[in-house]
């Protein structure tokens, strides 16, 4: 019986000792959850008017603080237009990863595609693959400065004069609203005698009897993030019997 008790009393001790193993090992686990709490970000972007053509790089940052030199941060951060969901993803400028204090993040955009109106930029940051930080969202504008132009017009006989043109870039004129101005020859003054509207390819196209010979203009309508464009004003004048634009003759 005292050999019995021996026993039991080793057993409880091994058992004791195994419990306590663990224990001490979670301790660096919990030093880890602690450091990444202390992880914060933040995002500042100001509002951007977009380039009238091809391509450039739309700019924000996003300042980082508590991070451990010796982990390697995975940053995730995009901008998306509020009103069509389209993002497009942001990437750290400077290589090296993210760093403690302000980091300058770059997004590739052409104004083809890259849509002016209201915009939303987030960002967070992951630790082996384990969200860690989240920034909160900050919203900002992107406004744009269309160009419209008059390609070409004509009217035969007694038909009306048709005339059309084009709006830039399409993807934001698109549904716009384009006013047609004439002045006829020895009047005063510009007279809004059309509208048209701007379809998907940019193009816009009037057909009205109340331009003559004299001189046209078109001008888009401004909105909340797009500006008015006016076109350079367009001479018509008579040729064999038709009555077509003849030349530019200002802006």
């Amino acid at each position: 019986m005292v050999m019995g008790l021996a026993r039991r009393r080793l057993t409880a001790i091994l058992t004791g000792a195994a419990l306590f193993l663990p224990v001490a090992a979670a301790a660096p686990a919990a030093a880890d959850d602690a450091q990444a709490s202390s992880v914060a970000i933040s995002i500042k972007v100001s509002d951007k008017v977009k380039e009238k053509s091809g391509c450039w790089y739309l700019v924000w940052n996003v300042t980082a603080s508590g991070l451990n030199s010796s982990d390697y941060y995975s940053l995730g951060t995009k901008v998306t237009n509020t009103k069509t969901n389209k993002s497009v993803t942001g990437y750290l400028a400077v290589s090296g990863g993210l760093k403690n204090g302000e980091n300058r993040v770059r997004a590739y955009v052409c104004a083809s595609s890259f849509k002016a109106g209201p915009y939303k930029a987030v960002a967070t940051v992951k630790v082996s693959g384990k969200r860690i930080a989240t920034a909160t969202g900050k919203t900002f504008k992107v406004t744009g400065k269309p160009t419209v132009g008059i390609t070409n017009g004509y009217s035969y006989g007694n038909d009306p004069f048709y005339m059309y043109g084009y709006a830039d870039p399409s993807v934001d004129t698109v549904g716009s609203t384009v006013k047609v101005y004439f002045k006829k020859n020895g009047a005063s003054k510009f007279t809004q005698v059309a509208t048209a509207k701007v379809q998907a390819s940019g193009k816009y196209e009037v057909t009205t009897s109340k331009i003559t010979l004299g001189v046209v203009y078109v001008q888009t309508v401004k909105t909340t993030y797009l500006s008015a464009a006016t076109s350079p004003k367009v001479k018509i004048v008579q040729q064999s019997g038709s009555v077509s634009p003849a030349a530019v003759i200002g802006g």
